[in-house]
């Protein structure tokens, strides 16, 4: 009825585990009183602050300046391939929005193109998209959240064509759920993506 995977199931979420086990072993009390856990999103890594993220822009001599997530989706509507890098990065093998690589998920060549020019691997190798959680169930045989890129449900039928570089051969895709409470400015960017283009869903790779 409810499935819920950590996004560290692997020696990655060694340290995560080894909190709950010091916490539950050495510090909780039999009259402690009852701990619920939750986890909701994954950006339990480092975070930089922006004038140290400036200062190393400026030491190697690249032009930046500040932006928004509507700016940013016009840049992905126009065939743009962007490096999105905000807040604290996500623990597990996704990156979900904090340390991504994001595209146009309609561009039929958009897979091939970044296979071969970006990522440098086998072109037979599929992308995964973020699509705001509302609009989740429209697109994807999904009904329940997906935050951390782990389930694999079908892309519905009348919308495959419709985003060819986020459906694998089977008609599959691995999506991440975005939603305002636990996204941010991420979430505004897909949702700014969507006022643009009609479609909830943008292509996510790791940075």
């Amino acid at each position: 009825e409810d499935i819920w995977i950590q996004p560290g199931c692997s020696d990655t979420g060694i340290s995560f585990g080894l909190a709950l086990w010091g916490y539950f072993d050495a510090v909780r009390s039999p009259d402690s009183p009852q701990v619920s856990l939750s986890m909701s999103n994954a950006y339990t890594g480092r975070t930089y602050a922006a004038a140290a993220i400036d200062s190393l822009l400026a030491e190697v001599g690249i032009q930046h300046r500040t932006t928004t997530p509507h700016e940013v989706a016009e840049l992905l509507a126009a065939g743009h391939v962007v490096a999105w890098f905000e807040g604290g990065s996500e623990l597990g093998p996704r990156a979900l929005g904090h340390r991504s690589i994001l595209a146009d998920a309609r561009d039929p060549k958009m897979k091939d193109h970044l296979n071969s020019a970006v990522k440098f691997r086998e072109g037979y190798r599929p992308y995964a998209p973020s699509i705001l959680l509302e609009h989740a169930a429209d697109w994807l045989e999904l009904d329940r959240p997906s935050p951390f890129m782990l389930l694999l449900p079908r892309v519905r039928k009348d919308k495959q064509v419709l985003v060819p570089a986020i459906t694998h051969i089977d008609g599959t895709t691995r999506p991440q759920t975005v939603s305002a409470e636990d996204n941010g400015n991420y979430y505004q960017l897909v949702k700014a993506f969507y006022a643009l283009t009609g479609v909830p869903l943008i292509l996510n790779t790791s940075f």
